[in-house]
């Protein structure tokens, strides 16, 4: 961490405040058996993942929490973090320290294969506590650290108001800076759709006439008449 965070104030020395996530982890899943999978993330999980600024910056860090890191650093999140005074910076080329904890069943998603970018390998242990004296990755501790951030993903958030009428909101006009794009827009309870509206070109679209319940947006957006990404609104309306 000391080390990402040095390379940061190097190579971006104009900047107070950072948001630093490490890539290159271990995952440890204890169940029957003990195994630790060293891997690279696409979501940073939370330990791998922290704010640093200097002790002039101490006011404004008292106020920041490691839980309000997203797990995926792309301009989206770049933007939110931004707002508040903080530069989003990832790397891939850290070796990993951190060792995060999967124990047996009782969550929701045990298992974090969906997260990995990268698998290079898993470490088979007799006892937990040999987690503390992991065959260290070959990952060079003295390559000097690079910094990148993701590129925006498009985003729809869709609600319901007071008369009924399904507003969606999108992100489009954010994405279509450099290109010439539309979206459509379909709510849908995942199985039935109850109505599409085509060739948007807006960031906010209201949908009347729409009086079904649990339903959220799903959004397609095109390039050319071409689908190039397509997303859904968090929860349901």
């Amino acid at each position: 961490m000391a080390r990402a965070a040095s390379a940061a104030y190097e190579q971006f020395p104009s900047e107070k405040l950072f948001v630093l996530g490490l890539q290159n982890s271990y995952l440890c899943y204890v169940g029957e058996q003990i195994e630790v999978d060293d891997v690279r993330l696409k979501r940073i999980l939370t330990g791998n993942k922290f704010i640093v600024g200097s002790t002039a910056e101490l006011e404004t860090l008292r106020f920041c929490s490691p839980w309000s890191i997203p797990e995926v650093f792309n301009e989206n999140s770049q933007d939110r973090m931004r707002r508040v005074g903080l530069r989003m910076l990832e790397t891939s080329e850290n070796r990993p320290g951190w060792v995060y904890m999967r124990w047996g069943d009782n969550y929701t998603q045990a298992r974090k294969d969906s997260y990995y970018e990268e698998f290079f390998g898993t470490q088979k242990l007799t006892d937990i506590h040999e987690v503390l004296v992991l065959n260290q990755s070959t990952k060079d501790s003295d390559v000097k650290l690079s910094f990148r951030i993701r590129p925006r993903e498009f985003e729809v958030r869709a609600s319901r108001d007071a008369h009924g009428a399904k507003n969606v909101l999108t992100n489009f006009s954010s994405m279509a800076k450099h290109e010439s794009l539309s979206y459509s827009v379909t709510l849908t309870n995942g199985i039935e759709a109850y109505a599409t509206i085509t060739g948007c070109e807006a960031d906010a679209v209201s949908i009347d006439g729409v009086h079904e319940t649990g339903i959220f947006a799903k959004a397609v957006l095109f390039r050319d008449a071409k689908a190039i990404s397509t997303t859904r609104s968090r929860g349901l309306i």
